[in-house]
């Protein structure tokens, strides 16, 4: 799923979301508090970072240069 940093869904709380849903649909819900604190540890690049690698790689913000 690529999501545009630059659109309504490159926000935080959008991302942070689409990443919990997924960790649970696939039955890692058990990570959940883990990622979400590594997420809400940094700025937004490395909120994207996280997101990417705790999804391995079902996430990628694009379009997040000079954010």
């Amino acid at each position: 799923m690529r999501i545009d940093a630059r659109g309504s869904q490159g926000n935080t709380f959008y991302i942070i979301s689409v990443v919990k849903k997924l960790l649970e649909d696939v039955g890692r819900h058990d990570e959940w508090a883990d990622v979400y604190e590594d997420m809400t540890s940094g700025d937004y690049q490395h909120l994207c970072n996280v997101a990417y690698r705790a999804t391995n790689g079902s996430i990628e913000v694009i379009n997040r240069e000079g954010l």
